[in-house]
């Protein structure tokens, strides 16, 4: 509906305007619109909450947020989907004389849906520990498998840090 304006009339009289009733019910018609488009459009309330979709075409809020035993996740409302998650691991063995690893890491499946292969990165940090490798690969539903490299033997403590990005539609 188009905004309805209020025909004042002829100053200083109003003289050829809207009777008051004409008036107030061509405003009434104008907060009604507004009211109404107020109930969807995106505000304080609707921010953060759970997203959702119709066809490609944003429903819900624009952020959600969570965590569940298999880690966090951010959704967006145009189908973006961050997870990540932590686990770590202090068993090192020899890979080839220079090289030492810790045993194999498997987080489970995402904390949140993805439609597609996600990108997965992953970072080793901890005594002695710099970098992660792939050692099974992840699927759309499940972290893969990981493992933690060292350049010198230690049996220290190291994190396996994971980060996916991608879509939840």
């Amino acid at each position: 509906m188009a905004k309805q304006t209020i025909n004042l009339g002829t100053a200083p009289t109003g003289v050829g305007g809207d009777t008051p009733r004409s008036a107030f019910t061509k405003a009434q018609s104008n907060f009604d619109e507004l009211y109404a488009a107020d109930a969807v459009n995106y505000k304080r309330a609707n921010i953060i909450g759970t997203v959702s979709q119709a066809s490609g075409v944003p429903t819900g809020a624009i952020l959600e947020r969570g965590a569940n035993a298999q880690g966090s996740y951010i959704k967006y409302a145009d189908g973006t989907l961050h997870c990540w998650t932590r686990m770590s691991t202090t068993a090192v063995s020899n890979l080839n004389g220079s090289v030492f690893n810790s045993a194999a890491i498997y987080p489970g499946n995402f904390p949140a849906a993805f439609v597609g292969l996600p990108v997965v990165i992953a970072a080793a940090s901890g005594v002695a520990f710099s970098w992660a490798g792939n050692y099974v690969e992840q699927t759309q539903s499940a972290w893969g498998g990981w493992v933690a490299f060292s350049p010198t033997a230690t049996g220290g403590f190291a994190w396996l840090n994971f980060f996916a990005s991608g879509r939840w539609y």
